[in-house]
């Protein structure tokens, strides 16, 4: 799955964990039209970054990214690795624990990829257009 439609479920399981809640969506869409410049960039930089599962330099870019994402969210994510498997890609765990929290919302990333064939791309794979 394409980091642009894993984007589109996240934002439709917050939609959907908000809805019905509508203080909660209309903070949400507040705070969506006052970043949305702000969020669109970081975005694209994460886009940006080279995300085939055997390129571990890359793949090091992803993590490191996404950590330091969550960690401005108030999140820290622990890689977690097999031992004695380098090549295998880190799952990152993080909690956010909410008070009085009636549920529980699990996020899955899939930030690692397949190699991209620049033929089938109108533009280069690592450059969002």
């Amino acid at each position: 799955m394409s980091k642009l439609k894993l984007y589109f479920l996240f934002i439709g399981l917050i939609s959907t964990s908000l809805f019905g809640q509508s203080k909660a969506v209309k903070a949400a869409q507040d705070y969506r039209s006052e970043h949305e410049v702000e969020i669109l960039k970081e975005y694209m930089d994460f886009l940006s970054l080279p995300n085939v599962a055997t390129d571990t330099e890359n793949i090091q870019r992803n993590v490191h990214y996404l950590k330091e994402a969550f960690k401005k969210r108030g999140v820290e994510l622990e890689a977690l690795t097999l031992p004695g498997e380098p090549n295998i890609p880190p799952v990152l765990f993080g909690e956010l624990k909410a008070p009085h929290a009636q549920r529980t919302l699990i996020i899955y990333v899939h930030y690692d990829g397949q190699p991209a064939d620049p033929k089938n791309w109108h533009h280069a794979p690592w450059t969002p257009d």
